[in-house]
């Protein structure tokens, strides 16, 4: 199996730590590229990987500018020259996500992930006997990069919580081996939670551009049904 290969690294320019740089990996085995955050937080701790959205290899990035040959970073209350700051373009995300009736489903690109996971809560609305609910929030947005037609690139970490209510006398179960049926194996009988982060690579575009999401990795982190817990 042919290792992946590195197409670009990037390093901002920083006067204290903690210490962070971006990196695009190609894996041809899988047709995607990685794109990925590594950050230190001291002069003695390793490299972590913090973020790593994938996106399909077709997908085009945007170049990102340089200023003295280091990556621009950005602020993510900057909300110069785009549509909005890379926060609200987050908080944006999350509502239109949680409600597509909503004012701010207007405002960002009702994009390929938007899409998949309305389609997702839509089949888990239709489960009989099941009452299902979806909740979704932002963590803090701490990596962001200036692209050259003066919009960015942020990734934004997602906490997505899906709610079952069920019908007395039944349970819900997933199939063997998925993520789901390891974090719930006895299902859900009563109500029960479970728990996805999502990263998505999160695009400005410059000028007026609706933010649109490039790429995204996640899963399921966590669950509980009546008191059990994992």
């Amino acid at each position: 199996m042919p290792a992946p290969d590195v197409v670009e690294v990037l390093t901002p320019k920083f006067t204290k730590y903690p210490l962070w740089f971006y990196a695009v990996v190609r894996d041809d085995t899988r047709d995607v590229n990685r794109v990925q955050i590594f950050e230190r937080a001291s002069a003695v701790d390793p490299w972590l990987l913090v973020a790593s959205p994938e996106t399909l290899a077709e997908t085009t990035l945007p170049d990102v500018r340089r200023r003295g040959g280091a990556p621009v970073k950005v602020r993510p209350d900057d909300g110069r020259g785009v549509s909005m700051s890379v926060d609200a373009a987050a908080t944006a995300y999350v509502k239109a996500l949680g409600d597509p009736g909503s004012q701010s489903a207007t405002a960002v690109e009702n994009d390929s992930f938007i899409k998949q996971m309305r389609q997702t809560a839509a089949t888990n609305a239709d489960l009989p006997n099941v009452t299902f609910s979806q909740t979704w929030a932002a963590d803090d947005v701490e990596f962001a990069l200036r692209t050259s037609d003066g919009g960015a690139l942020a990734f934004v970490t997602l906490l997505r919580t899906d709610t079952y209510e069920v019908k007395d006398g039944l349970t819900i179960t997933w199939p063997e081996g998925t993520p789901q049926q390891a974090f719930l194996a006895s299902g859900i009988a009563g109500s029960g939670r479970l728990n996805y982060y999502h990263q998505v690579l999160l695009y400005l575009p410059g000028g007026s551009g609706k933010p649109r999401a490039l790429g995204q990795y996640g899963g399921v982190v966590s669950g509980d049904a009546d008191g059990f817990v994992r």
